[in-house]
């Protein structure tokens, strides 16, 4: 019997050959064969899929292939369901893992097992890979939990989580009901607020993962419409 990998990595696809390879490679270099990577595509036209198919031998990978429905959020919840590890947790195809990621949110829930969330910085990257600057999250310069009131205070004012930071329980994931797939813009910082309000968050002071800035983001595309805009923030 296959042993449940203790982290599922939900991955939503879509036309992504531009940077998914540095995307998955981020992975593979942190050198855990205990992970799955739950990729689920939205209908790719590009070589999407090849590029998933050059990784299975390296990555431990389940891949769910779907119609063009031009929503990420319900993909990411499609793809929580299916996932089968103990935790999870988000990499969009244009971002990275940082070395040691891996190691050190081991080490972190081995010290603090009972966190809803756990949580470190990132830093900001261009089309190329370059480091523009630091993504840091409002804390404490040390680790330690921290309490469900003062989290959701902090994050309330401004949704400072990257999407590929966090790493929470799928269990509880699920419970919450997953992500509001109304939203698009704000779908993560909703789904942060629900989580950390659940129980203490764990921080790590430290840039383990990239968050990718570039003109094809559907963050950049989409939020260029005001009326669109306002309403997601509402």
């Amino acid at each position: 019997m296959n042993k449940q990998p203790w982290l599922s990595v939900i991955i939503p696809t879509y036309n992504g050959s531009k940077y998914l390879a540095a995307a998955l490679d981020s992975i593979v270099v942190q050198q855990s064969n205990e992970l799955e990577c739950v990729i689920i595509d939205d209908g790719s036209t590009d070589n999407t899929l090849a590029i998933v198919d050059e990784y299975q031998k390296r990555l431990n990978i389940k891949l769910i292939t779907k119609v063009r429905q031009g929503n990420w959020v319900a993909n990411t919840n499609y793809a929580l369901v299916e996932a089968t590890g103990v935790y999870a947790c988000f990499l969009h195809q244009d971002d990275l893992w940082l070395e040691g990621r891996l190691e050190n949110i081991k080490k972190a829930i081995a010290a603090y097992p009972q966190a809803s969330l756990y949580l470190h910085d990132s830093v900001f990257i261009d089309e190329q890979s370059k480091p523009l600057g630091l993504w840091r999250c409002p804390m404490a310069a040390k680790r330690k939990t921290i309490p469900a009131d003062e989290m959701r205070e902090k994050l309330i004012i401004q949704n400072f989580v990257a999407i590929p930071a966090p790493v929470f329980k799928r269990s509880t994931a699920l419970k919450i009901g997953g992500l509001n797939e109304e939203l698009w813009y704000t779908a993560d910082w909703d789904f942060w607020l629900k989580l950390v309000a659940i129980g203490n968050t764990c921080y790590i002071p430290q840039a383990l993962a990239a968050f990718r800035v570039h003109s094809d983001s559907q963050t950049i595309r989409r939020s260029s419409s005001v009326t669109e805009f306002r309403q997601q923030m509402r």
